[in-house]
């Protein structure tokens, strides 16, 4: 496996989900809903992107950690899988709850939630980077990059 070219199509699916969520935050800073279409649109291509980029992560970086056996590269494999899977959920059900209720319905309720989601979301995204780049890519510049504390549970 390609450290770096793995890192960098991380970093791609990431990017096309930041951009999305800069689409919602400029959506949601109104005091009114503008479009509630382009809201339910903006889920819809979120919760697509959200399921390529599990489905990358699962196949190209943990899949392949976990396939180590009884390594630490194992353990975390197993513990961020575990950790996207629980996420995962999370996204369904919120994209479920919101697509159920409709934004402009209930406005005031879905404003702080999704402002919340995007920021859980992005933390995961960091956090998976970070774990990744250190497993992936050991050696950054002059040393090795510390992991994460990432322990199996």
């Amino acid at each position: 496996m390609d450290g770096h070219k793995t890192i960098a199509r991380l970093r791609e699916h990431q990017a096309a989900i930041l951009a999305n969520f800069e689409a919602t935050r400029r959506l949601l800073s109104k005091e009114r809903p503008e479009d509630p279409r382009a809201l339910a649109r903006l889920r819809g291509d979120l919760a697509r992107m959200l399921t390529a980029y599990q489905y990358f992560k699962h196949h190209e970086i943990f899949d392949r950690l976990i396939a180590d056996g009884p390594s630490d590269n194992a353990r975390i494999g197993r513990r961020l899988k575990a950790e996207c899977i629980s996420l995962g959920e999370e996204v369904r059900q919120h994209v479920a709850r919101w697509n159920a209720v409709g934004a402009e319905e209930s406005w005031t309720a879905y404003r702080p939630a999704v402002a919340a989601f995007i920021d859980q979301v992005t933390t995961h995204m960091d956090y998976e980077l970070r774990a990744a780049e250190a497993v992936l890519t050991p050696r950054a510049g002059d040393g090795a990059v510390t992991p994460p504390a990432v322990h199996a549970a």
